[in-house]
Parts: structure tokens; C-alpha cells; sequence
């Protein structure tokens, strides 16, 4: 899952406004949230990691990335096409927070320790 790394953002907003503007006469797509998580509690999970890669474009840039392919679920039916656990997905999900577009400013002041 492709990312920014906060602490490197100076303003979450308007990237997020600009980014969303890209593709929005395509897809009608705003800015409606902002999911994160810190990436020390991130790694603490053993099958993920996260990567600072830097873009020409984003100097923020980072990944989210599973070390393993997610173990596959046994199928119900016989000719079912094989599927993926979700615990991974689980897992992420209590890691990650999500913060209204509205209340940004709180989230912006306690990353830069205001």
C-alpha cells in the first residue's frame, strides 16, 4: 500500500486536495479521509515493514508492504478459486487510525508537536 510518511508532509490537505483534483473529473473522487499509522507500531507486526522511497515528484513517498504472501484458505467448494486469509488485513486494521478531512488541523498540530 502505497503512502506518505507524515513527518515528512507539510501539507496534508492541499497534497491530499491536489492529488484528489488528478483523477476527480474521471472518477468524481475528493478528499474525504486520511488513514495512518505510525510506522514503529506498523513493524512491530513481523509480516509487515514499511519503505521511505522517495519519488521525483514526492519526497514523502513510502510503502506499506507484506514480507509474505498471506497463507490461502482452504475452499468451501470444490471448484472454488483460492482465496487469501484475511487476518492480515485484520491485523493492518487495528494498526491504522482514519481522520476525517475535517479534522485535519488536530491530527497536522499532533505530528508537529503543537
Amino acid at each position: 500500500m502505497s503512502g506518505r510518511l507524515l513527518s515528512l508532509v507539510t501539507d496534508i490537505r492541499g497534497d491530499a486536495d491536489r492529488a484528489a483534483a488528478q483523477v476527480a473529473n474521471v472518477t468524481g473522487l475528493r478528499f474525504r479521509a486520511l488513514a495512518y499509522g505510525k510506522v514503529e507500531d506498523l513493524r512491530k507486526e513481523d509480516k509487515l515493514d514499511v519503505y521511505v522511497e522517495p519519488t521525483n515528484n514526492d519526497a514523502a513517498h513510502a510503502n506499506l508492504v507484506m514480507m509474505n504472501e498471506p497463507p490461502q484458505v482452504i475452499p468451501m467448494e470444490p471448484n472454488a478459486d483460492p482465496k487469501i486469509t484475511q487476518d492480515i488485513f485484520r491485523d493492518i486494521q487495528v494498526l491504522i487510525g482514519v481522520c476525517d478531512e475535517k479534522d485535519l488541523d488536530e491530527l497536522e498540530a499532533s505530528i508537529r508537536g503543537l
